[in-house]
């Protein structure tokens, strides 16, 4: 039986068409919607921030390790479970006397309230005043929600 050459390249071209096209069956089962979006579960913290100054009476600063041991040990041990220190640029006008510039940190506590979280941050300002003489620690305490 002889094949008429004429009609191959049709037949290869057909060929060709059906084996690229997707099957039937795969366009025909429909797709699971994407999954909602699970929205977090909130919960009350106690939100706090302390300003604390850099700069000592005498003029010089407090070091980066008088913080750090400041830190280690004073704040961490009073707050173990998570802290942020944010490094700032602050100003203050002293009573009576002139525009104070100078560098700060800023230590923004998220934790549940309770009744010896509020004695601890106490311990913390008088703490820094004792050790870096400042006349004050600006605090800021707010309730809020949030989720981890």
């Amino acid at each position: 039986m002889a094949l008429n050459l004429s009609i191959c390249p049709l037949l290869l071209v057909a060929l060709t068409r059906l084996l690229s096209a997707p099957p039937a069956l795969a366009q025909a089962v429909p797709q699971a919607p994407p999954a909602a979006p699970v929205a977090p579960v909130l919960r009350t913290f106690a939100r706090d921030e302390l300003y604390f100054g850099l700069s000592k009476p005498d003029g010089t600063p407090v070091s980066d390790q008088e913080w750090q041991d400041y830190l280690a040990e004073v704040v961490t041990p009073r707050f173990p479970d998570g802290l942020t220190v944010i490094e700032a640029n602050g100003q203050f006008r002293p009573p009576g006397g002139s525009l104070v510039r100078e560098r700060s940190r800023v230590i923004v506590l998220l934790y549940p309230s309770t009744p010896t979280t509020a004695l601890a941050i106490g311990e913390l300002v008088r703490e820094y005043k004792r050790r870096f003489r400042q006349l004050s620690v600006l605090y800021v305490h707010d309730t809020v929600q949030a989720a981890f």
